[in-house]
């Protein structure tokens, strides 16, 4: 059911969008471990937002290249079907636009270059935000959305406020030692329901995440963040009458349930040269959702992004470093 699938995207992307509910717990009440309690939780998030801000500053200068991979799963994991592949030439903007230069958070806007290994057609490309969402509205559209956030702005305010941090202490990424702080979203003031709005079914209100930040100990660059649905959330659909082509058909009530959406972003160093910079960037996501009843119940998408660039004042783009290209993202 392509009408569920694109409600659990929508619940996905909304987590990362920072959307949710004002927070009542203090968050020194989850802090256990922490050198000063609340005060050191209080400094490792400060010092954690201010590379956090550093990088999104940075962002507005480079361009790069995504490609989305979708695949259906069989309920043991295993791809079913054949996978389908977007790639994107993704700039970022201010969100906002240029008056809102001072604040304005970065939103990633992609442009699709092509779609199963074949050239993209013209009338794909959006002619405007407005028009592509409109577009995008149809439920049975699952395709990646053309625009999103940064994944890191719920490290910032106004979205931090929104969420519990706690500190879990010290592990291990890839053998270097990381310090690990968890993060929920707080309850909402009212539980989701499955809403009708005459073309497809829709949940009232994202479902709840939750996650853990991967930081390094010297620099506080962030290097991993997960996620994980904190809620879930299972109703029955209403039977109805729907149009499919020139003939009406009856839609008959199913169940539905939410019951996995699970997200892991990965950050790795990538060198700039003229001048030479290294800058920590997103290199991959790897998200698995698994909402039964739907028609396509098991579902993942991985998206890599590589070809990073530069832009310099007199719109020359400068090339990096490509000697991590051949490598994969860490596991």
């Amino acid at each position: 059911m392509k009408t569920a699938a694109r409600v659990a995207l929508a619940c996905a992307l909304a987590a990362l969008s920072c959307v949710s509910a004002g927070s009542r717990r203090s968050a020194a009440q989850d802090a256990p471990g922490v050198v000063g309690g609340a005060d050191g939780l209080k400094e490792l998030l400060a010092r954690v937002g201010e590379r956090v801000a550093k990088y999104q500053e940075r962002l507005f200068s480079v361009t790069f290249t995504e490609t989305v991979r979708q695949q259906e799963l069989r309920a043991d994991g295993q791809p079913k079907g054949k996978p389908r592949e977007f790639v994107y030439e993704t700039t970022v903007v201010r969100r906002g636009g240029a008056k809102d230069a001072e604040t304005g958070a970065p939103v990633m806007t992609r442009r699709l270059k092509s779609v199963d290994g074949k050239p993209a057609k013209p009338e794909k490309q959006p002619t405007s935000p407005s028009r592509d969402d409109e577009a995008r509205s149809k439920c049975g559209d699952i395709e990646p959305p053309r625009s999103y956030g940064d994944p890191l702005s719920f490290l910032l305010p106004p979205y931090s406020n929104r969420f519990v941090f706690a500190y879990e202490g010290e592990s291990e990424l890839e053998g270097r030692k990381v310090k690990v702080v968890s993060f929920a979203e707080t309850p909402a003031d009212a539980p989701p329901e499955l809403t009708d709005d005459g073309r497809c079914f829709r949940l009232s209100r994202g479902l709840r995440y939750r996650g853990r930040v991967l930081i390094d100990p010297k620099t506080y660059d962030v290097l991993e963040v997960r996620w994980e649905l904190a809620e879930k959330f299972a109703g029955r659909t209403s039977t109805r009458v729907v149009r499919r082509g020139a003939l009406f058909k009856p839609a008959f009530s199913r169940e539905l349930a939410w019951e996995k959406s699970e997200m892991t972003i990965r950050f790795q160093p990538v060198t700039f040269r003229d001048p030479e910079q290294t800058l920590l960037l997103p290199v991959s996501y790897e998200w698995v959702r698994v909402l039964k009843g739907a028609r396509q119940p098991f579902f993942r998408t991985r998206q890599t992004n590589a070809n990073y660039k530069r832009f310099r004042t007199s719109a020359e783009i400068k090339e990096i470093d490509d000697k991590n290209d051949d490598k994969p993202p860490p596991r």
